[in-house]
Parts: structure tokens; sequence; C-alpha cells
């Protein structure tokens, strides 16, 4: 009798776990992901322009970013004198917003070039208790579109992601604030 009770009891939580999640549990599974996912794609310098960076390795990444939104129109490079600083690695650049990069940079962004959304949930597993708490594991597809001309630039190839991917996410259920991600 007590195996006959266990079950039963196990078998009601399951119930009540599905019967908790109602029909909006895909809902929030797309809420969830396109809180942390979708979001404005943009470049943003830690300096304000005009900025001046000394050309190195450490600086490639910025120095490939700054060159494209030149490239673009956007910003204005000069060469400034060399520093007298035996650890700099390069010339140093000064880089301003021209008229055109002024219109188009936002304050708190930076240069923005795109879009990251979530587009469909592919996949979720059904509610299951772990430690006394509802979870729900959960796939989604995110796709990054790409609107500024600029951003195409070849240089910019490997530093930006482009198309689709697959994001995955753990969420658990929380007594006040519903599904919420577990990390």
């Amino acid at each position: 009798m007590p195996r006959a009770f266990r079950l039963i009891t196990v078998a009601a939580a399951v119930l009540g776990l599905l019967a908790a999640c109602g029909d909006h549990l895909e809902d929030d599974i797309r809420q969830r992901f396109a809180e942390r996912h979708d979001r404005a794609l943009c470049f943003r310098l830690e300096a304000p322009y005009p900025a001046v960076i000394t050309a190195g390795p450490a600086q490639r990444e910025t120095l490939l970013w700054l060159s494209a939104l030149e490239r673009a129109g956007l910003l204005s490079r000069r060469e400034l004198p060399a520093d007298h600083d035996p650890a700099a690695a390069g010339p140093r650049l000064e880089f301003s917003l021209t008229d055109a990069g002024r219109a188009q940079i936002r304050p708190a962004q930076g240069f923005c070039y795109g879009r990251a959304e979530i587009v469909e949930v592919i996949d979720y597993t059904r509610p299951s208790e772990i430690n006394g708490a509802a979870t729900v594991q959960a796939e989604a597809r995110l796709r990054r579109r790409i609107d500024a001309d600029w951003a195409r630039d070849p240089a910019l190839a490997a530093l930006i992601a482009t198309g689709d991917d697959t994001v995955r996410m753990l969420l658990i259920n929380k007594a006040k604030g519903g599904w919420s991600p577990a990390y």
C-alpha cells in the first residue's frame, strides 16, 4: 500500500506541475528568450569621440570597427604625432565623428547595425521537478539581421555574427515570478 500511495503522490505532483503551466508555457518561454536575446546589435567605443587609439595588436578588433566606420563616412581619421612612450606599439590615430556619424550614433548604444531576435521556440521539455522546483529545458532560434551597409564590410566578417543560431535555456518556475532562467 505505501508504494501505491507514493505512485499516486508522484502522479499528482506531475499533474500539478503540468496544470500550473497551463497553456501559456510556450509564451512564457518565448518571453524569457526575448528578454535575454532580443536587442539592437551595436558597436560602442568606451572612449568619447574624438577617440585616440594607439595602433597595435591589442587594438586590432577596435581598429577594424573604426576603419569600417571611416570607410562608410561616419568617422574621419588622422594620424597624431608619435608618442614618446616606448611601450606604444604603433601610430596614434584620432577618430572623429563626421556629420553623417553624428546623425547615426546613439549616445547609449553607439553605432547600431542590426537586430538580434528570437524567431521561434524550437522545442522544450515537459516540466519536471528537480530539487523541489519545476524546471523546463528549452531551445529557440535566434536570428541576427544586419541592416547597416557599413556592417557588411568584409573586414568585419569575423567580428559580426549573422544568420540563425540555436540558443538554449534552463528555466525554473519561481513561486512569485513564474518561469525564469535558472542561471
